[in-house]
């Protein structure tokens, strides 16, 4: 039925309006069989089911309330309702806003092990251009703050790992959950000691930030140098919340950022694109370097130069892991 004809029925419609609600599931539902098997014949602008509403997701008429606040995961304050969002296309989810740090956080994320099983949810094309851009943001800031080794955490394919040591860096990897890829033999952990930390696109996808921040921090490197887009009162619509994945549930404000470095004793400074926390305050000409020169596209155009050295680093981690394996076969020849 047409809006104007809802209206001139019904009135101007109410939140709530449980005939207008089924007047409304009954339009959108009227569609052939075969369609709602195969999404054949839907129009070009048909939205995406994780980008449906709650409410588009059934056709039962119901009140609908909103949930209680809930202890913010990082702070413990408390956060309020602000909206729902269909995750992974079924899942109806609560957004809510903590009063005290100002960060935005699902409820309890209950569908992660869903959103993790499933490989094809992994919706992220630019991950590869990413890389490269790290490798140059992470090279710069190495030399800026005097940097030997430097641990990627949640390194995903190791291919970062594997850049920076190319170009001469003594990089390593660490990942709980997948395997090291590109960075076979330079696994590490966030226990030992690196002067700098690594983490990208990871700190979004901490279910309990509370506590899962203490690893990154554990060995007190000079600097963590991580990227996340912060939160800044976006709504439902926000792209960062990658419905389609479920695996962001929790996004950061400013002044979640200062109380983590208030939390583990380190000096955040928030650049264009990434964010910084130094276990020493920064020169001026560091802070200088970092937020204005660090730019996005100057990083564009520096990691050209960047990846473009040449050094004899592959050579001699190919020399070091083929002795690692003779090492390996000899012992196990020894014991048979």
């Amino acid at each position: 039925m047409p809006a104007e004809a809802v209206a001139k029925r019904f009135g101007p419609p109410q939140f709530g309006d449980r005939r207008l609600i089924v007047i409304v599931a009954r339009d959108i539902l009227d569609v052939h069989e075969g369609e709602r098997v195969c999404g054949a014949g839907k129009p070009p602008d048909a939205p995406k089911m994780a980008d449906m509403s709650c409410d588009s997701m059934t056709n039962l008429p119901q009140a609908r309330t909103h949930p209680p606040d809930i202890s913010c995961r990082l702070c413990g304050g408390p956060a309020r309702f602000v909206f729902e969002k269909a995750l992974l296309g079924k899942h109806c989810v609560s957004f809510f806003v903590c009063a005290d740090c100002g960060s935005m956080q699902t409820e309890e994320p209950y569908w992660l092990t869903e959103a993790y099983s499933d490989t094809t949810l992994s919706i992220d094309p630019g991950a590869a251009q990413r890389v490269l851009d790290c490798v140059a943001l992470t090279h710069s800031v190495m030399k800026l703050f005097g940097c030997r080794t430097s641990l990627d955490y949640g390194g995903g394919s190791g291919l970062l790992c594997r850049l920076l040591r190319d170009i001469g860096h003594d990089a390593y990897w660490y990942d709980g959950y997948t395997a090291p890829g590109y960075a076979t033999g330079f696994e590490s952990s966030p226990q030992k000691y690196h002067d700098i930390v690594t983490s990208f696109e990871v700190v979004e996808h901490f279910s309990n930030p509370r506590t899962d921040w203490d690893a990154l921090f554990a060995a007190r490197p000079k600097v963590l140098l991580i990227m996340t887009w912060l939160y800044q009162g976006e709504n439902a619509d926000w792209w960062y919340i990658a419905p389609e994945e479920g695996q962001h549930i929790f996004f950061y404000s400013r002044e979640a950022i200062a109380l983590i470095g208030r939390r583990y004793g380190y000096v955040p400074l928030i650049c264009t694109g990434f964010i910084l926390f130094s276990r020493e305050t920064p020169t001026s000409w560091q802070s200088f370097f970092l937020t204005r020169v660090l730019t996005p596209r100057f990083i564009s155009w520096w990691r050209l130069a960047v990846l473009s050295r040449r050094t004899d680093a592959p050579q001699k981690d190919s020399q070091l892991l083929e002795e690692r394996v003779r090492s390996a076969q000899q012992s196990r020849m020894g014991t048979e």
